[in-house]
């Protein structure tokens, strides 16, 4: 490892890709070119992917809200609190001994 010397970064230590210039080396002449081919390939797999996310984002925004859930909670819990009550007293006359 050897340290930079140049005025932008000057305690800045050489990791063995980048040159004393500060400078990461470039990929050769031969792999910087995409073909036309690779770059219509590109757009068409963005393309699809974007479609997919918005998919997901309308999934998603269909989801119920946490108060949409909250109420229906709540409603759920009062429906089967009555019904208890409602049942438990039907349950006690039906099978009431003659005590009352």
């Amino acid at each position: 490892m050897q340290t930079c010397n140049s005025r932008i970064a000057p305690n800045r230590r050489l990791n063995d890709f980048e040159r004393c210039s500060c400078q990461k080396p470039r990929m050769s002449e031969e792999r910087e070119w995409l073909t036309l081919r690779q770059i219509d390939q590109l757009r068409v797999d963005i393309a699809s992917v974007e479609s997919g996310q918005e998919f997901l984002m309308h999934r998603v925004n269909a989801l119920p809200s946490a108060s949409d859930l909250w109420r229906a909670a709540t409603l759920i819990g009062l429906i089967g609190g009555v019904l208890g009550i409602v049942g438990m007293e039907w349950l006690h006359r039906y099978f009431a001994c003659g005590s009352i």
